[in-house]
């Protein structure tokens, strides 16, 4: 059984995000899901990870902000929806659900 410990959502585009700090019986977690047009995957980040998951995306955020400028190119959209390599697949949420 997880208990939900906190809740949120952020719509970025035409996504929503909902990240969700939850607990069971195996520990704590974050579970953030990426819901695109009604297709919805998921990655699970246990407790023990949340600084180096927090690290590698304040890390990504400085790189970005020291990058030019983006050039607008409508056919090479990063995080488009073929793009699989940008979240796990909900399966993958079994590893903490127990």
């Amino acid at each position: 059984m997880e208990k939900e410990l906190h809740s949120e959502r952020i719509f970025v585009e035409r996504k929503v995000f909902f990240f969700d700090l939850k607990e069971n019986k195996r520990g704590r977690f974050l579970k953030i899901t990426e819901d695109v047009l009604g297709r919805r995957d998921t990655i699970i980040i246990p407790s023990c990870g949340f600084e180096a998951f927090a690290s590698a995306v304040n890390t990504a955020i400085e790189v970005y902000d020291d990058l030019p400028p983006e050039e607008s190119d409508d056919e090479d959209v990063v995080g488009d929806e073929g793009d699989e390599d940008v979240v796990g697949d909900e399966g993958d949420e079994d590893d903490m659900d127990d």
